[in-house]
């Protein structure tokens, strides 16, 4: 087997390149000791060892990190809003901004190179099957208008997360969902959601960590008066989503 010594890529942008032809198997061992096998350039396909399982999972949790990474400079330069909105729709998750009937979930329709604060706020974001976590949850700061958040089977969702949404959504949040998200617990509910005075309605569904019975008047103890608690106990179990 041929090892290349030089970045592969450096194949297919030089034309002139001797190893560039149409059918011509490049075999690469990486450090990692993974053989990747090309033909070019119709096909890549990676042939791994025994643990290719956990090196996915790695991959993938890195990837999270990436796109959950708290950028001040993106939020200092196109503002709040859009930096959150960003954020929002690279992680899979969707939202809407105030004014606004439609819900936005194409990362390039509102992603630019020179995108700037054009005015729009953020109203309502809905998480359904995206990949937020904790980091990127600093985003909430500075929303002013954001008044509906939706946690809908989110697997990287944790208590830590509802700790950033009491910090930073305390004075706009009206109604919180939390859905089929596997992570969060009693405590991080009785501890987290206190400081949301402005708190309306708050829904909770299939939360396996929680007792149904004893939450609701724990959680009515604790919420404004007026807030409506709903708690749905899923007859049937839902799917969970891999992480």
């Amino acid at each position: 087997m041929n090892v290349l010594r030089r970045p592969f890529l450096n194949i297919f942008w030089n034309k002139n390149h001797p190893l560039k032809f149409k059918y011509y198997q490049i075999k690469l061992l990486s450090i990692n000791k993974r053989y990747i096998s090309y033909n070019y350039p119709y096909k890549l396909v990676l042939l791994t060892t025994h643990n290719q399982l956990s090196q996915k999972r790695c991959f993938w949790a890195w990837l999270n990190v990436v796109w959950n990474r708290y950028d001040k400079k993106r939020v200092k330069e196109v503002g709040p809003d859009q930096a959150a909105a960003e954020w929002l729709l690279r992680c899979g998750a969707s939202l809407k901004f105030k004014n606004q009937s439609a819900w936005d979930s194409d990362y390039n329709s509102i992603v630019s190179e020179n995108s700037k604060d054009v005015g729009r706020r953020i109203e309502a974001i809905d998480t359904n099957e995206s990949c937020v976590n904790e980091m990127g949850f600093g985003y909430l700061d500075g929303l002013q208008s954001l008044n509906s958040i939706s946690l809908r089977y989110s697997p990287y969702v944790t208590d830590a997360c509802l700790t950033k949404i009491s910090k930073y959504s305390a004075n706009t949040l009206e109604t919180l969902i939390i859905d089929n998200c596997y992570e969060i617990s009693e405590w991080g509910l009785l501890n987290n959601l206190p400081p949301l005075k402005l708190l309306k309605k708050l829904e909770l569904k299939n939360l396996p960590l929680i007792d149904n019975k004893a939450i609701k008047e724990k959680l009515k103890e604790v919420l404004p008066k007026s807030c409506e608690v709903v708690i749905i106990a899923s007859t049937t179990p839902d799917k969970i989503p891999k992480k």
